[in-house]
């Protein structure tokens, strides 16, 4: 053989040798020490001399095909067939060899066994990505099913963990720092197994500008990009961000579909803004709010249920509100509107003032600025006695006016009617009813037998007597202390007829009647007289009516013209100014009826 030849063979050879010492070594670490380690605490346990080693490890894997390898710098026996193992370091990969986390602590006992490390002492803890570090005194890892529990002084820091800021609902508002910023948890105690960690007693967690606190939170870790997916919250849950804070006895929070979920016992407080429910629902990723299970919310006050009664103060409170279910969701685009929908038995309490409805609809604007209000099926608005109710009631706060459809009625005081339209003025107070219009309310005696003249003593002042007026007219007007009836107007009571095409009433601070004006075409009937003419002013103060353009009163057997008429019902006197005429026939006279053409020309 030649030298060349040789000296390769013996290159092969010495290779070949090194890789073999190689492998030995490494069957040595993987089998030999742990079988020493074995051997030496059963020699320890029969009284002999100690066994201690240097460059420690022990392999292993899980079910789940997890592999872990645990070193130390130093082994010696202990008690109980146990290894002590000093400056501790576990790798556990994942099934793909990816690094799924690192543990590491000055001092543990490992029991060969039944693959278990434990130890009293302070421990660190890192996921392969980073995302996830913790530190705490006390741990047992179980290298069976990678399974690690920390008992006491748990913290752990968060990176890049989403989940907070969008489980209180904020996420739109935060900058860049904070949505990167990383997530504090501190608690008692610690569980780590499979893809599932828990945090047991007292725990709180923060970042920059929230935090959460419950007994039991609950963390499902996935792979790739995305690696938390689901978080769970138990016992005394409380959630705070800002002037945020949401509390419940369960919390959920899946990030895959953007869904957080609280349950028994809801409350929830925003500045000015509260309520509670038996469940809340945050869905993210269509910025929507659900509630449900005897919803009840306060509000800051919304000032149009003051507007019912037209002499009640307005007083700034809150607005409560109570329904079945409560949806909240926000407009696309740039616009910033916010919707709040309320359903099912819906009632909505203002100081005196309250509001009922099958579902209520109150829409904001820019920051959270009352836009309008819907209120619709069975509504009934009440302040008082004062009570309007119909099938729809619409507050428009630019407008501060309030409309009810849906064959609204009313009742204020001791006035009740109905209309086709009601819509009356938050700030000023004013009320107009559209659409065949009819109202009814007391007065002291007949209203129309107070406006004529009579038979002796029919024109004195009633004491007891209290007679039902009903109006009807096209529509009615009030504005501070004026009602105008508008077109067709008819005022009806037990005594006789008024018709006219406008009439006016004006009340005092009491609403006691100070002045009546009737205009346009006006015929006043009763069963001894008819008056017609073009304006009637009946003045409460004296008791005098006067009627002009080219007035006339008709009686059974007379008809009298003049310029003016003047009743005095106080004093029960009849007198005519400047020229008069008096027409007397036996035959009898023939007063305005259904078929005079001034009654045909306003009758409704």
């Amino acid at each position: 053989m030649n030298p060349e030849a040789i000296g390769k063979n013996r290159a092969l050879l010495f290779g070949m040798m090194k890789v073999g010492v190689s492998m030995l070594r490494h069957k040595i670490q993987r089998i030999i020490w742990p079988c020493l380690a074995a051997l030496a605490c059963a020699v320890s346990g029969l009284g002999q001399v100690a066994v201690q080693f240097k460059d420690f490890s022990a392999l292993g894997s899980d079910r789940a095909g997890k592999r872990s390898v645990l070193k130390g710098s130093d082994a010696r026996q202990a008690a109980n067939g146990m290894l002590e193992i000093l400056n501790a370091h576990v790798d556990l990969f994942n099934a793909d060899n990816s690094l799924d986390l690192t543990i590491e602590t000055p001092q543990c006992l490992y029991q060969n066994t039944t693959k278990v490390a434990s130890s009293s002492r302070e421990l660190s803890v890192k996921t392969g990505d980073g995302r996830l570090t913790l530190q705490g005194v006390g741990f047992s890892w179980q290298q069976n099913n990678s399974s690690l529990v920390v008992s006491n002084s748990v913290r752990a820091v968060l990176q890049r963990a989403a989940f907070s800021k969008e489980m209180l609902g904020q996420g739109k508002t935060r900058t860049t720092s904070t949505a990167s910023s990383p997530l504090h948890v501190t608690a008692s105690r610690l569980e780590y197994a499979g893809d599932t960690v828990i945090f047991r007693g007292r725990v709180h967690v923060n970042d920059e500008i929230s935090s959460l606190d419950c007994e039991v939170l609950r963390l499902q870790l996935g792979q790739g990009e995305t690696r938390l997916k689901k978080v769970e919250a138990e016992q005394n849950v409380v959630m705070q961000q800002g002037q945020t804070k949401a509390a419940g006895a369960r919390a959920s929070y899946d990030l895959s579909v953007g869904l957080l979920r609280l349950d028994e016992g809801v409350t929830w407080q925003l500045g000015a803004r509260s309520g509670k429910s038996a469940w809340v629902q945050v869905n993210r990723t269509n910025n929507t709010v659900l509630a449900g299970g005897s919803v009840h919310m306060v509000l800051p006050a919304a000032g149009f249920m003051q507007g019912v009664a037209t002499n009640a103060a307005t007083k700034k409170t809150s607005l409560e509100i109570d329904s079945e279910n409560f949806e909240y969701r926000e407009s696309g685009g740039t616009s910033k509107n916010t919707t709040a929908l309320f359903t099912g038995r819906v009632k909505a309490r203002e100081t005196e003032s309250s509001l009922t409805s099958e579902r209520l609809t109150i829409e904001f604007q820019g920051t959270n600025e009352l836009r309008r209000v819907v209120a619709e099926g069975g509504t009934e608005l009440i302040r008082g006695r004062d009570r309007i109710t119909g099938e729809k009631v619409v507050y428009e706060v630019a407008t501060e006016e309030v409309t009810v459809t849906g064959q609204p009625a009313w009742k204020f005081e001791n006035k009740q009617g109905r209309s086709q339209i009601v819509k009356f003025n938050t700030r000023t107070r004013s009320i107009k009813a559209e659409n065949n219009v009819e109202l009814e309310m007391p007065t002291d005696g007949d209203f129309t037998a107070q406006l004529l003249p009579g038979r002796s003593g029919t024109n004195s002042v009633p004491t007891n007597h209290v007679s039902i007026v009903k109006v009807k007219a096209d529509q009615f007007y009030f504005n501070e202390n004026t009602g105008t009836f508008d077109k067709n107007v008819q005022v009806t009571d037990a005594k006789g007829v008024l018709r006219c095409g406008k009439l006016q009433l004006i009340t005092g601070t009491s609403n006691q009647l100070q002045q009546l004006r009737a205009s346009v075409d006006v015929i006043l009937i009763q069963e001894a007289s008819t008056a017609t003419g073009q304006l009637a002013v009946y003045t409460a103060t004296n008791g005098i009516l006067t009627l002009t353009g080219s007035p006339k009163i008709f009686t059974a057997t007379q008809q009298v013209t003049a310029e003016e008429f003047h009743v005095n019902r106080l004093q029960g006197t009849f007198a005519a100014k400047g020229p008069y005429k008096i027409q007397v026939s036996k035959a009898g006279m023939k007063k305005p009826s259904s078929s005079n053409s001034v009654k045909e020309k306003i009758s409704p």
